[in-house]
């Protein structure tokens, strides 16, 4: 929750459908537009109450006024709550500025309002326990209605951006009091807050509840009443996610569709590709798992790292493994994922759905392992043991046929096609997926990182028929990604030259017959972007499923671990230096847990990463010239 919560924006944890804006419950997993509005409407009612109408029931005027200051701000909260919901009756939507400047306004409210409510809570506790002194029955009925309303709603806080607005808010709505009394206008309390220091420690504690309790916690209950088995199974029927991308943009009706989370309106018009790379396969939730299922993909395509064979993830499994010396088994390790409760789920039906996959270093069983590796031989039977249990429920002879060849020949790694038909509304799209395997040949230097018999098998494999619509080059190492110099003069996480100029060959062969219809996957990153030669041929890049760059990696390259190994396209020199054979533009990257979804026919696709809350990233479409 700390890695992937929401440091600099307040937002819902969960895309809510529009009509039912605020309205997600912890009690009630589908939410109910009308009660909701009826609910909030009856405690903005009370907060009014309380703050315009009540009298002074408090002996300690500084605790009075931060009642009242709580009473109005959690009653604009609700006013902009409700102003929400009645438009979403009537079918309409403030502009983009002002719900933007809405949602700004009711957040910061709420978090102010929030964490002064549990500290008036406990101050009024202590009295209680000290001296019997009792606050109203009112004003504990209010506190306790307010936290209700927000536990059990789906609402995010921000770690950065609310703790600054909980503290200056805070702090202006004590020292105006405090103030007061000082000039001596109001009496100014015996026991509560008498001194700066006093001060200090109010609003300190009321920063404290807010990153503790309303946004760790908070995310924590979110996530976990999420990827329960009650609700993640069942989110397409309870209708729970947002029909809407969750960033604020002017989507084409293409790229909207491709943010539908597991729609089925597209289904005749585009084939549905769900991918993703680097699972740490012994976490007990794979949330990004529940959610790719939800998109009733025809095809999924796991991009390397599909499990962590040398126990070495950037997670909690790394040091517990270290400590315990623990020894690997590969089978074992992928029985784990095999075996996982998100992995394949038994409610899906998986028998008309086609499951290819290739590996990268740590499924290969070494982090950056290249042809030298030594156990390349008992990796390469465990994965392939995997690849044929991941197509027992719909077998495919053309796979089958390869994987007994890729079994028989000890030289051979473990590359492969298939060739996918499937009928559409009005077209027939034919795909030829190319399984590439970057690592069994990979060069020591990675100049080569596939090896010169499977560049040969590559070229055949792209000189097929002319009624192929696209080809898609899967490989576990990005292409055109170029990252920061590191020791030595090597390039991080960018692939030799040699490769590239080849890969372009290849692409650029027969009279540029692939050139037009080719897309590369790819994954390892551990964050999500995408590439371009010419805004003609794309790589896209999926990664992380479990454990992507957490937000405190710098974007850009810097000293130390922070770096994200992220360069901006000014810096790439390869397409510069190289006859243009490298990326000539990119996106910014997504460091989120996530997975990919391409959506392809015969002309055109969309793609876009989607987080396991169903938010959506990295929108863009693309159609042949």
């Amino acid at each position: 929750c700390f890695l992937t919560g929401g440091l600099f924006g307040s937002k819902r944890m969960i895309n809510l459908k529009p009509s039912v804006e605020l309205a997600g419950s912890l009690l009630s997993p589908r939410p109910v537009h009308l009660c909701s509005t009826i609910w909030r409407s009856l405690i903005f009612i009370f907060c009014v109450y309380y703050a315009a109408i009540s009298i002074n029931d408090s002996s300690y005027i500084i605790e009075w006024f931060l009642q009242k200051t709580v009473s109005w701000l959690y009653a604009i909260y609700l006013l902009i709550a409700l102003i929400l919901s009645i438009q979403s009756h009537c079918g309409s939507t403030p502009s983009p500025s002002a719900t933007k400047i809405l949602y700004i306004v009711m957040m910061a409210c709420l978090q102010f309002t929030v964490s002064n409510t549990f500290q008036l809570l406990v101050f009024n506790l202590n009295l209680l326990s000290a001296n019997g002194a009792a606050p109203s029955t009112i004003v504990f009925v209010l506190n306790l209605v307010i936290l209700f309303d927000f536990f059990t709603s789906t609402l995010q806080f921000s770690y950065t951006v609310g703790s600054i607005e909980v503290l200056l808010l805070s702090v202006v709505f004590t020292v105006i009091p405090f103030a007061m009394g000082f000039l001596g206008f109001v009496k100014v309390d015996a026991y509560f807050i008498t001194t700066i220091g006093d001060l200090i420690e109010w609003c300190l504690l009321c920063v404290v509840w807010h990153i503790v309790l309303f946004t760790h916690l908070k995310n924590w209950v979110n996530y976990k009443w999420w990827t329960s088995q009650r609700i993640s199974l069942n989110v397409n029927e309870l209708d729970i996610l947002n029909r809407e991308s969750a960033t604020e943009r002017n989507l084409s009706a293409d790229l909207l569709a491709s943010s539908i989370n597991g729609s089925v309106d597209d289904k005749q018009q585009f084939v549905r590709i769900v991918m993703g790379s680097c699972t740490d396969q012994k976490k007990k939730t794979i949330a990004t798992y529940q959610a790719l299922h939800r998109e009733q993909p025809d095809m999924y395509l796991l991009l390397g790292d599909n499990i962590y064979a040398d126990l070495a993830p950037p997670t909690i499994t790394k040091p517990v493994t270290q400590c315990c010396k623990i020894k690997r088994v590969f089978k074992e390790e992928y029985d784990l994922l095999l075996n996982h409760k998100d992995f394949r789920p038994a409610k899906y039906d998986y028998s008309k759905q086609v499951w290819l996959a290739t590996w990268d270093d740590h499924d290969y069983g070494e982090n950056d392992a290249a042809k030298e590796y030594g156990e390349k031989l008992p990796a390469k039977k465990a994965f392939v043991d995997f690849l044929e249990a991941i197509q027992q429920t719909n077998k495919q002879q053309e796979i089958e046929a390869q994987i007994e060849q890729i079994k028989q020949d000890d030289a051979r790694g473990v590359y492969y096609s298939y060739d996918y038909e499937q009928k559409l509304d009005s077209e027939t799209v034919k795909l030829r997926v190319i399984m590439m395997d970057t690592r069994f040949d990979r060069e020591e230097d990675e100049s080569d990182i596939v090896g010169e018999a499977q560049w040969q098998w590559l070229r055949e494999k792209c000189d097929g028929p002319d009624d192929i619509d696209w080809y898609l080059i899967c490989n576990g190492s990005p292409v055109l990604n170029e990252g920061p110099v590191v020791k030595g003069g090597h390039l991080k996480k960018t692939v030799g030259q040699e490769t590239r100029d080849k890969l372009f060959e290849v692409l650029h062969a027969n009279n540029d017959k692939i050139l037009n219809k080719c897309i590369l996957i790819s994954g390892d990153l551990h964050y999500s972007v995408w590439h371009s030669w010419n805004d003609q041929v794309y790589e896209l890049t999926a990664s992380s499923l479990t454990h992507s760059k957490p937000w405190f990696c710098c974007k850009r390259s810097c000293v130390g671990m922070c770096s994200i190994k992220f360069l901006e396209m000014d810096d790439y020199t390869m397409a510069k230096n190289h006859n243009g054979n490298g990326a000539t533009n990119k996106s910014e990257p997504v460091q989120k847990n996530s997975f990919g979804l391409l959506r392809i026919n015969k002309e055109k696709f969309t793609f876009c990463v989607k987080d396991a809350f169903g938010y959506s990233y990295l929108n863009i479409a693309h159609q042949k010239s």
